[in-house]
């Protein structure tokens, strides 16, 4: 068994870098590191894909069952809850037109068995940015770096750069929750992403996503359902799936990505929330001039996420999580630290 919902969204991208084809023992085992970093990454984009997830018109944030203050509207300056600052993070409220947000946040991500030789540790810490936009809109953007430590060596690096853009699609009503859709882009420009110990996914990708949130006071349910589209390109490697040098042409596997949740508004200053996200990831196909064609196996991630959130001020907070995984393809597990400022 081997973050982030965005957490995740969230450690690093689909990196393809140990041999595939190994006739030895030291090569398979760098083939299962190479498959499980690869399972990371893609955890990773689909956490950032399940923040795709509301509102375009501002929504009155949830309250504590003792509180009984009157009711603020969340586009007012005193309008900031601690599950409003949650629901936010993860999509399902956007900003109101004309607010910023900055969320500097740093995640550790642990994959591997009790053999050290399996280990895998990855220490990112990103930047993101979100605009609240006319037409009920909002726009993100974030990129990560990252230390990476494995049984094969270590690297460090930039990430890549990942933007979208969310509309609300309808207002909640008593029967009906309000959805969200959203697309991202993810750019190719990271480093490393075909060296031994790859940092970044190295493949232009297009997602998008829908999502869905319901609320019932003090507690909040969500839900969410996103896909992932990456280009095929041609690529060159010193070492590669096994190969020395490696030249073809690779074409990722598609992804569908899921979530559902819920945060409970404990009081106006604190929340919490429970999850369980994964992703159902397609085998990617390599095409090399060595070996021809062949396709890599699936991949199925799963994990359940624990996490809160503490407003500091009017205009800070600070968020924690933690998550663990279910299936052996998922990282065994990670925590992640947010401070989220608006302004």
């Amino acid at each position: 068994m081997s973050h982030s919902v965005r957490l995740s969204t969230i450690a690093l991208a689909m990196a393809v870098a140990a041999p595939v084809c190994a006739e030895t023992a030291d090569e398979l085992r760098q083939q299962l590191e190479a498959q499980k970093a690869l399972n990371a990454q893609l955890r990773q984009r689909v956490a950032a894909l399940e923040s795709q997830l509301a509102g375009a018109q501002p929504q009155p944030a949830l309250r504590a069952p003792e509180s009984r203050a009157p009711v603020i509207e969340p586009d007012s300056p005193e309008a900031t809850t601690a599950i409003e600052e949650a629901l936010v993070s993860r999509g399902l409220i956007l900003l109101p037109s004309g607010a910023f947000r900055v969320t500097p946040r740093f995640t550790w991500v642990h994959s591997g068995s009790d053999n050290y030789r399996d280990r895998s540790d990855s220490y990112i810490g990103s930047l993101g940015g979100q605009a609240g936009l006319p037409w009920g809109m909002a726009f993100s953007a974030s990129i990560p770096y990252t230390h990476r430590n494995t049984s094969i060596g270590s690297n460090s690096g930039v990430g890549d750069l990942v933007l979208e853009l969310a509309k609300k699609l309808n207002n909640e009503t008593q029967h009906l929750p309000s959805f969200v859709a959203a697309l991202s882009y993810s750019h190719d420009n990271g480093d490393d992403a075909f060296e031994p110990v790859p940092i970044s996914y190295g493949f232009r990708s297009v997602a998008g996503s829908l999502s869905a949130l319901k609320r019932l006071d003090p507690v909040a349910l969500y839900g969410g359902l996103a896909y992932s589209h990456a280009y095929s390109k041609h690529v060159r490697a010193d070492n590669l799936l096994g190969e020395r040098p490696f030249s073809g042409r690779i074409a990722p596997g598609d992804s569908w990505a899921y979530r559902l949740g819920a945060s409970l508004a404990a009081t106006p200053d604190i929340s919490l929330d429970a999850s369980l996200s994964g992703a159902f990831i397609e085998g990617a196909d390599i095409h090399s001039s060595a070996t021809g064609k062949r396709t890599l196996s699936r991949a199925t991630i799963a994990s359940l996420n624990l996490g809160a959130t503490f407003m500091l001020s009017r205009d800070l907070a600070l968020q924690l999580s933690a998550s663990a995984g279910a299936t052996d393809d998922s990282p065994d597990y990670s925590f992640s630290v947010a401070l989220p400022y608006r302004f």
